[in-house]
């Protein structure tokens, strides 16, 4: 399978077809050259090392994500891109899992999406009032049980911090009938 990269027009069918390549490389039995390893690592280093693919944040990331097999789980290490090429060779990295965690992490934008309301006779959801805020991911999460900065790793959970949560979240009251519904809607306007 060649990578669909460099031209804009190219970009578009990269992204929009994506998923599409990578279950039918795995639908079909591999070997040697043509193996999951090698095809996820290609697009891998392609993408997000090499950036020949542009995504729809305004400034990208300088960070990338790789993602082994420990004794009890998935392992998550973080890099910088300039010490990307010092990773790319290592054999116990999971590339199906590394390039897919970096394809959410770094090319869709996230809104959450917090409204106040009542649920009608039908069970319907009717919003009073409701505000958005553009949040970015992270597989790591900070401590709210505990006072100080205290982060952990939670991949292959993905969380969202909201800092200025006053600010958001000052026009919102929740009465005694109503109800909070809180969404986060994944988007990426560049590709569809």
């Amino acid at each position: 399978i060649k990578l669909l990269l460099h031209s804009s027009k190219k970009t578009y069918s990269y992204f929009m077809n994506i998923f599409d390549i990578c279950q039918k490389f795995e639908a079909t039995p591999h070997s040697g050259l043509d193996s999951p390893t090698q095809f996820y690592h290609e697009h891998f280093r392609a993408v997000f090392v090499e950036q020949q693919v542009k995504f729809s944040r305004d400034t990208p990331d300088d960070i990338i994500f790789y993602i082994s097999t420990g004794p009890t789980g998935p392992v998550l290490t973080v890099a910088r891109r300039e010490s990307a090429c010092l990773l790319l060779s290592e054999l116990n990295l999971d590339w199906r899992a590394t390039f897919y965690a970096n394809l959410v992490l770094h090319t869709l934008e996230f809104t959450m999406i917090c409204a106040v309301g009542y649920t009608n006779d039908k069970n319907v959801f009717n919003s009073l009032h409701k505000c958005t805020k553009r949040v970015y991911p992270n597989p790591s999460q900070s401590r709210m049980d505990k006072k100080g900065k205290s982060t952990t790793i939670c991949y292959p959970h993905i969380y969202f911090s909201v800092d200025d949560y006053d600010q958001i979240f000052s026009e919102i009251h929740v009465g005694a009938d109503h109800k909070l519904a809180v969404e986060v809607v994944a988007t990426n306007d560049k590709f569809g």
